[in-house]
Formats: C-alpha cells, sequence, structure tokens
C-alpha cells in the first residue's frame, strides 16, 4: 500500500508542477500559433468551398477539388526552405527544444524540406485540435456547468460533471499536444542520422586539412630555420677571419628565410580561407621538381649531400611527388639537427614504388634518436600514401627507408 500510496503522490506533485510551470503555457502559445494559422488557411478554404457550394457543385466534384485546396498549400509552404528557420526558432523560445548542432538554418537538401513540411502540417493539425479544444469544447464545458445552476429544471445535474470533465479533456488534449510537438521538434527540425554524418565527415575533412598544413608548416618552415641556425652560427664564429663565408652564409639565410616566409604565407592563407583550400588556390606545390634546389639550399648550410636519382622521378602522380620532396626535406632537416655530414639521399624509382632512403653519420653520443614530431610526420605521410617506412640507428649512421607505392600502370 505504500509504495502504491508514494507513486500516486508522487504522480499529483509531477501534475502540479507541470500545471504550475510557465513552459507548460509557453508551449501552448506555440500551439495556438498552429491555430492562428489554420484560421488563415480555413478562411481562404471556405471562401471557394462557399463559392463552390453557391454554384450548386456536385458533392464528387466539390470533394475532388476542396480536398488538394485544403492539403497541398500547407505542404507546399513547408518545403520553403526558410520556414524550417523561422520554425527553429520559435521551437527554441517557446518549446524550449535544444537542438544539439545549434539553430537549424533554412533547409538546404530535399530530406530536410520534406521533413520540415511534415513539421508544419503537424503543427497545424496540432493547432486546429487545440483550437478545436479552447474554441468549442471549452465554451460547452462552460455552459454545462452554468446551465443547472441558472435553470429550475431538475433532472440536468449531470450536466455539472460533464462540463468538469469537457474542461479536463480539453486542458489535458492541450497539454499532450504540446509535449508531442515538443518530443518531435528535434527529429523533424533537427539534423537527421545523414545530417550529421555529413557534418561529421566535413569536419574530419577539415581536421585531416589542418593537420596536412600543420605538417607542411613543421616540415617547411623547420627545415629554414634548421638552415638559419646553422649558417648564422658558423657565420658567427668566422665573421673577422673569413668575410667570404660570411657573405655566403647571409645569402643562404636570406633564401632560407624568403623561402619559409612563401611557404608560411600558403599555409595561413588557407588557414584564413577554407574555401581557397577547396579549390586549390595558395596551395603548396613543392614537389620532387624543386629537389635539386633543397639539396643546394642545404648544401650552402654546410652539410655535404649526395643525391642520386634512379629512374623518371617528373613522371611521378601530384601526391606522391609533393609528400615525397617533404620526406626528403625532413630527413635533411634531421641531419642538421641530429647527424652530420656526408648525407647520402638516394631516390629510385621501380616498378611499382617509389624508394627513398636517406643516410647519415649520428653525432657522438646518439646512438639512438627518439621519435619526434619529424619522424612521426614522415609517418604520417606514408601511411596516407599507403607506404612502408623503416627509420633507426645502423651502427655509427642513422638510416631512414621510405617505399610508396605507385600505379600498376606505366609511369
Amino acid at each position: 500500500m505504500l509504495p502504491a500510496r508514494m507513486s500516486g503522490m508522487s504522480a499529483l506533485g509531477r501534475l502540479r508542477t507541470m500545471l504550475l510551470s510557465a513552459r507548460t503555457y509557453m508551449r501552448q502559445i506555440y500551439v495556438l500559433l498552429g491555430s492562428a494559422l489554420v484560421l488563415a488557411f480555413g478562411l481562404v478554404d471556405l471562401g471557394l468551398v462557399g463559392s463552390m457550394v453557391s454554384a450548386e457543385v456536385s458533392m464528387p466534384v466539390l470533394l475532388a477539388v476542396a480536398i488538394p485546396v485544403v492539403v497541398v498549400p500547407p505542404v507546399l509552404l513547408g518545403l520553403v526552405p526558410a520556414v524550417r528557420q523561422v520554425e527553429a526558432v520559435a521551437a527554441e523560445s517557446l518549446l524550449g527544444v535544444e537542438f544539439v548542432d545549434g539553430t537549424p538554418g533554412p533547409a538546404t537538401t530535399w530530406p530536410q524540406r520534406r521533413r520540415t513540411s511534415a513539421w508544419f502540417v503537424l503543427h497545424l493539425v496540432a493547432g486546429l485540435l487545440a483550437g478545436v479544444a479552447l474554441a468549442i469544447v471549452v465554451p460547452l464545458g462552460i455552459t454545462a456547468i452554468v446551465r443547472p445552476l441558472a435553470s429550475d429544471k431538475s433532472g440536468i445535474w449531470w450536466y455539472v460533471p460533464a462540463g468538469v470533465g469537457m474542461l479536463i479533456g480539453a486542458v489535458a488534449v492541450c497539454i499532450v499536444l504540446g509535449a508531442v510537438v515538443t518530443a518531435l521538434a528535434p527529429r523533424l527540425l533537427g539534423p537527421s542520422v545523414d545530417d550529421r554524418l555529413h557534418a561529421l565527415e566535413q569536419r574530419a575533412a577539415r581536421l585531416s586539412e589542418r593537420t596536412r598544413l600543420a605538417r607542411e608548416l613543421h616540415d617547411s618552415v623547420g627545415h629554414a630555420l634548421s638552415l638559419v641556425v646553422v649558417q648564422a652560427g658558423a657565420a658567427r664564429k668566422v665573421r673577422d677571419t673569413d668575410p667570404t663565408f660570411v657573405d655566403g652564409a647571409l645569402e643562404a639565410v636570406e633564401a632560407a628565410a624568403r623561402t619559409a616566409l612563401t611557404d608560411l604565407d600558403q599555409v595561413l592563407g588557407l588557414l584564413r580561407d577554407e574555401e581557397s583550400a577547396d579549390s586549390g588556390e595558395h596551395r603548396p606545390v613543392a614537389d620532387l621538381a624543386q629537389l635539386d634546389s633543397l639539396v643546394l639550399a642545404t648544401r650552402r648550410a654546410g652539410l655535404d649531400v649526395s643525391l642520386t636519382v634512379e629512374g623518371e622521378v617528373e613522371r611521378m602522380p601530384a601526391v606522391v611527388s609533393r609528400e615525397s620532396y617533404r620526406i626528403v626535406q625532413e630527413a635533411l632537416t634531421n641531419a642538421l639537427r641530429h647527424g652530420g655530414s656526408p648525407v647520402l639521399i638516394r631516390l629510385s624509382v621501380q616498378t611499382e614504388a617509389l624508394v627513398i632512403e636517406a643516410i647519415n653519420p649520428l653525432s657522438p653520443g646518439r646512438r639512438s634518436r627518439r621519435a619526434g614530431r619529424g619522424l612521426r610526420g614522415i609517418q604520417e605521410r606514408v601511411a596516407v600514401l599507403g607506404g612502408d617506412m623503416t627509420a633507426g640507428a645502423d651502427d655509427d649512421r642513422w638510416r631512414l627507408r621510405v617505399q610508396l607505392p605507385l600505379p600498376g600502370e606505366e609511369t
């Protein structure tokens, strides 16, 4: 008995809270907006039907014309893109609905338009039912309650409970309608599963692009700064004894800084304008065609670099050429920072793969090297292209080997 009594008290408490909540009545305002829309459509429909009845049109013809006239305009109006945003704003402010991805904007796809049209028709139906409850049932209930009190007739006492029941029923219908539209608003006005998947795919694409840009920035600017550090340090040591070397070092510093600024401008342009990223504008274009310039700049920094190319790297697919350039650039940067001379770079175009090898001596005391951002960047580039990578100490040398698959057709 006690649990049943507590359950009954809990239900009464919830009912009392619901009846005293301002949100309940805000929902009724939203539903009654549907009633106003129904009245607007109804005036037009009644005018047409009245004209046809006055013209003594047969019932089959009247139904054939009246039904489409009543149904089609609300459906078509719900397909208007802006209706979705208007209804969503009203649902947020009056129904208290919270959309997970923020307030929905205008419908941009036909599935969104169809769901918005269904919602708009549901809003009208809910408004029609609420209008009937408030405009017809409530007055009848009040009349039923008042009539026995104002009449001397006996036998009509049952009007009072009937009237009370009608009032309770009308209030219950309005409350239920408010709860129904509140529950369905996120499903019909908010994003569907496909919309969310599409949004997640776009977000993943943007994150992937930003990650790629971060790699580009790290590799290009990091390489340039390594050249600057090495050249500036060497020039400082011999500034009083070898002016010619100092001039060459400053020239190399200037060239490296200019290249870094160009790459930085390209990357920042992409970050500022995602549409430019989509269209390819400002996209870095460094590839194996600039490999000789990269090697020459590294040599100017005092690093002895030997480059061997086997095969026609000029005919590499664009993405392989671009990523291969960055891999070689990062290998040279690592040699500048952690290794020594000479550095051997070998590119071999094989039947189904491009093999890149970079070998350089280890600095004293560096028998192993912790995988930093540079090596992780190389790993990410290789993984994207479906290749293989090995890197590590081999006796007193550091060896990097990358194998990138090529298309099956002749390259």
